[in-house]
């Protein structure tokens, strides 16, 4: 009685290990269908967020390349306007030169003929002097004798009046040709200057945008990689050793970002006229100057410096 007692005791713990099994396994299913499931929604939710990123980054460069064009625009009509408004100036001195040439030769003429006539005139007084020279007193002869050297003496007078104003007029043409040539080539020293500082400021900005865009796409493929190589298990399992190493890799970064921000602040206080971004890379002992746009960005936010065209300059 008793052996077939222990048997039936037997055969219900065994049936009872089979259904606790059978429960066992379909809850395992359902929680492993439950992660699945999750999975999916956590890469589907990535690739969303990861496409509307990537969405409003083309937008931002594409209005940030529409700026930049429009100011290079702006400033290009600026430099033409600032050419033509020369070159109308350079037209009005011109003109005045011919015109003043003009009235010159105007006044020589003029000049010439009422030296003709007064030379007529005073042949043609000669001559009536010579003819009534028998009936003319001594006194009447000294007069007309003073009054012919008078005329002679005013016109050396006049030629050495006309003589000076000449050379003053060649002087003065002189000085405005002077004047000209130098403004022509402070305009076009002025002009290279402008446009070369356009150019590094473009390839500046250029060259800082493509690096945060860098920086963006590899973190974003970066977390892809990561939670399509790891699965939840082990997220769980190693949780809380993953939160550690994370958080005090973040402590080492921030420190060391700390540290060279205070390095850059104290570099361009010694520097008050500016640095560019290679020649602080540089001064620090940093190989790739490009690894410090996004501190340079964080500490014009911050207001601790602020760019000058190419130059950083401290606050």
């Amino acid at each position: 009685m008793s052996t077939t007692q222990d048997f039936n005791r037997l055969g219900e713990e065994i049936a009872q290990a089979y259904e606790q099994r059978c429960l066992f396994r379909e809850k395992m299913q359902q929680e492993f269908s439950n992660i699945k499931k999750g999975t999916a929604e956590l890469l589907g939710s990535l690739a969303e967020h990861r496409f509307e990123m990537a969405q409003d980054l083309k937008a931002g460069l594409k209005q940030f390349t529409d700026e930049l064009g429009e100011k290079g625009r702006q400033r290009q009509k600026g430099a033409e306007d600032a050419s033509q408004e020369r070159m109308a100036q350079i037209d009005a001195l011109r003109a005045d030169m011919r015109q003043m040439e003009a009235e010159t030769r105007s006044f020589l003429e003029g000049l010439e003929g009422a030296h003709r006539a007064m030379g007529e005139s005073l042949k043609s007084e000669l001559a009536e002097f010579s003819k009534t020279f028998g009936s003319r007193s001594k006194t009447d002869l000294n007069r007309r004798v003073q009054e012919i050297k008078s005329r002679r003496a005013d016109v050396g007078t006049m030629r050495g009046e006309i003589r000076s104003f000449l050379g003053g007029l060649a002087k003065t043409r002189e000085a405005m040709e002077r004047a000209r040539r130098s403004g022509m080539r402070a305009f076009e020293e002025e002009r290279k200057a402008g446009v070369q500082d356009f150019l590094d400021t473009v390839r500046t900005e250029h060259q800082e945008m493509a690096a945060a865009w860098q920086g963006i796409v590899t973190k974003i493929t970066s977390v892809l990689e990561r939670h399509s190589q790891e699965s939840p298990a082990k997220g769980k399992t190693r949780g809380g050793t993953q939160a550690g190493a994370s958080s005090a890799a973040a402590t080492g970064e921030a420190g060391d970002v700390g540290r060279l921000k205070a390095e850059i602040t104290e570099t361009l206080s010694a520097h008050p006229d500016g640095l560019k971004m290679t020649q602080i890379a540089e001064i620090l002992g940093i190989g790739q100057w490009r690894t410090l746009i996004p501190i340079m960005r964080d500490l014009q936010d911050a207001g601790t410096i602020r760019k000058e065209g190419a130059l950083y300059v401290s606050e």
